[in-house]
């Protein structure tokens, strides 16, 4: 779970989308569903490199999804795990948002106090181009992002750590337990077309 990392931006972008959510039920389903679906990309993307021994056949696919689905709750356990509920690990990360958004909002300032007829002001606009995208491109680890959600889970009183893992694991056990569409080869549907001709 280590190998997986967010970047400031990506945060930002769904931040501001939780902050505009005042249903706790749509709330908690919005941080679950981001959750559960990196959890996924990360088991989807172990399974690529697995031997292609173990997936014979029209269904590779359906084969590696179903093992992803298993290797996926082991994972969502690990990650439960490493949540850290007594306040400690976040308040950096609360510490360092806090002053990238500063840094943002001033190189917004800056931007907007230059004109676009000056090949000074050009060039300076183009390095808070770079001072901003390069601020945006941090990386922060899934599970500091994980006590991050958990932090925002308990200030909107929805629950404590024990409702948060429950409800996570339950929220993606529902998801990757839903029934797996078997491939249809496609001679049987070359040959059902004929049939209807």
């Amino acid at each position: 779970m280590k190998t997986l990392v967010f970047t400031a931006k990506k945060l930002l972008d769904i931040l501001s989308t939780l902050e505009g959510i005042e249903d706790g039920d749509l709330f908690r389903s919005y941080m679950f569903k981001i959750i559960h679906c990196e959890v996924m990309k990360a088991s989807y993307r172990n399974l690529r490199h697995v031997e292609q021994a173990y997936s014979s056949g029209p269904d590779i696919l359906v084969e590696e999804l179903a093992m992803a689905g298993r290797q996926a709750q082991d994972k969502m356990l690990a990650f439960c795990c490493a949540l850290d509920d007594s306040g400690k690990t976040i308040r950096y990360l609360l510490h360092d948002l806090k002053n990238l958004r500063g840094k943002l909002g001033q190189i917004e300032r800056q931007k907007q106090n230059l004109s676009y007829w000056k090949l000074s002001d050009y060039r300076q606009r183009y390095e808070l181009h770079k001072q901003k995208k390069s601020l945006l491109q941090q990386t922060y680890s899934f599970v500091d992002i994980g006590n991050l959600f958990l932090h925002l889970y308990k200030q909107r009183q929805l629950g404590n750590i024990v409702d948060f893992k429950y409800c996570l694991m339950r929220y993606s056990r529902k998801r990757t337990n839903t029934p797996v569409v078997r491939a249809v080869p496609v001679w049987k549907f070359k040959s059902s077309l004929h049939h209807e001709q």
